[in-house]
């Protein structure tokens, strides 16, 4: 009888080209939120969520780790206002201005879609050419090195990054702190279209975290342009 009822299901999956996959390890790669809290490991890590915008992964890191600490940082001033009130100390501290190599000043440039704002132009060429810019914003820039050393961070548990094609300038001013072993994992998307002029490609980015002892857990939340991968989000972790 057993047989039969574990015979059906797959007949069922089969019909649709589907099947049943076992897993001999607690990561699955198919489940986002059980496998960030099985990287993570605690219920109330340090996170930093580069690229905040309105604080919609704020919101869902909240749900994963209820007493996690989230340092949240967004240069848009717009972005700004909304995150601010929405979000506030102890478990969420805005730092209004952006993350990236060099520390300074530097234009950044705002769309209609707020979400799309960059460091870099859209391509003309790219899937997202038909967005204009709405203008530009003089922004301050850090290096999270820097502040790291600045407020005494000594670890961070978790390192989102969502900063439309600048992902590898924001890690290459982190580079002490990777190199050090200092942060735990890196959630980040990866561009494989080609969104920005002079983006970061998808294999810099990874080649880039390999290279401080960084290792791939997966890709989750995939969106497509056709059949080929547009974007994902990339998990790292790093290895003792």
């Amino acid at each position: 009888m057993s047989k039969l009822f574990s015979y059906f299901p797959k007949l069922i999956l089969k019909r649709f080209n589907r099947t049943i996959c076992y897993c001999s390890y607690p990561i699955t790669g198919c489940h986002f939120r059980d496998d960030l809290r099985l990287v993570v490991g605690k219920d109330d890590p340090t996170c930093f969520d580069v690229g905040a915008h309105w604080g919609e992964t704020i919101r869902e890191y909240q749900s994963i780790f209820p007493e996690c600490i989230i340092h949240s940082f967004e240069p848009a001033r717009a972005n700004l206002d909304v995150l601010a009130k929405l979000h506030r100390p102890p478990s969420v501290h805005v730092h209004p201005f952006a993350l990236g190599d060099e520390n300074g000043t530097s234009e950044f440039t705002l769309y209609e879609e707020s979400v799309l704002n960059s460091f870099l132009q859209i391509d003309e060429a790219g899937p997202k050419a038909s967005h204009q810019s709405i203008g530009t914003e003089k922004v301050k820039v850090m290096r999270l090195d820097q502040f790291a050393e600045d407020e005494g961070v000594a670890h961070i548990d978790l390192l989102k990054l969502d900063t439309q094609g600048f992902e590898l300038a924001v890690l290459r001013g982190a580079d002490r702190l990777l190199c050090d072993g200092r942060v735990k994992a890196i959630l980040l998307e990866l561009n494989f279209d080609a969104l920005y002029q002079g983006q970061c490609r998808a294999t810099e980015v990874m080649d880039f975290l390999q290279s401080r002892g960084y290792q791939l857990v997966d890709f989750y939340q995939k969106a497509r342009r056709g059949h080929p991968l547009s974007w994902c989000n990339g998990l790292f972790v790093r290895v003792k």
